[in-house]
């Protein structure tokens, strides 16, 4: 993952502004604190026996995360719900290696949970337990910082246009028209992605993305096979991340795209 998504993890040298404005000011009174917001684009590492890993993540207002991370020599992506007790954070999660990478002990998923405590829109340092489907289990520290492009509005105007993939390098183009609608074939097996990417909510980067592979001759498995999740657009760098998961023969798959103009 390193240097493939350089828009998002650049933006943390604008961390320390927002770092020392959350440290400023306070409240008064009684009570128990609110719960605290988990919405943002989160940017760090995990670190697994004693090897850190980097991590990004997507999280929405509603709670709803996409996350991807290094693991060893692969990339596994994570998904679910986060939620907030005060300042406790908790990500109920499934995870998937990347394109059918499956885990040591052959499994192809599994499920866990990210625990800790969240400085909104500033911070989070949690613990990671993730455990594949055959019973193999995985804890580790998980250290992210805020990044402050989550602020910028969204809009399906500003995407708009055609993209090159960098992460995985698919050729051709990425079309993304004015209403959302994504398309995608390969110049050199004539595969096709149909999707759309959606609004979530306006006063936020973050995107709601579906799309669906067919007409993939050369690697038959693909056709049919739906993926969902999130998206970002960094302006500055005018590339869009993709976290999403799916099914790959009726197995959990993770999936990651950075799209650039």
């Amino acid at each position: 993952m390193k240097g493939r998504f350089s828009g998002l993890i650049r933006s943390k040298i604008l961390l320390s502004s927002v770092l020392l404005l959350a440290g400023c000011g306070g409240s008064g009174g009684g009570g128990p604190a609110p719960d605290a917001e988990v919405g943002g684009l989160w940017a760090g590492a995990t670190t697994i026996a004693g090897e850190p890993y980097e991590m990004i993540g997507i999280v929405t207002e509603d709670g709803r995360g996409y996350f991807v991370s290094e693991m060893n020599v692969a990339h596994v992506v994570y998904w679910g719900t986060v939620t907030s007790s005060g300042n406790g954070v908790t990500f109920a999660l499934d995870g998937a290696g990347v394109l059918g990478w499956r885990f040591p002990d052959g499994s192809a998923g599994g499920a866990g949970s990210i625990s800790g405590s969240i400085k909104p829109r500033a911070s989070i340092s949690a613990d990671l337990n993730f455990t594949t489907a055959l019973g193999t289990r995985t804890t580790g520290a998980v250290s992210l910082d805020y990044v402050p492009d989550y602020a910028d509005d969204s809009s399906l105007a500003l995407i708009a246009g055609n993209y090159t993939d960098t992460f995985w390098l698919f050729g051709g183009m990425f079309n993304i028209a004015s209403n959302g609608e994504l398309f995608y074939q390969d110049p050199f097996d004539g595969c096709v992605i149909n999707g759309r990417f959606a609004i979530i909510d306006a006063a936020y980067n973050a995107y709601d993305i579906e799309y669906s592979y067919s007409n993939c001759p050369a690697m038959p498995v693909w056709n049919g096979a739906t993926f969902r999740g999130l998206a970002a657009y960094d302006a500055d760098f005018g590339e869009i991340i993709v976290i999403a998961n799916g099914l790959l023969e009726g197995e959990p798959s993770g999936q990651v795209f950075v799209l650039k103009r």
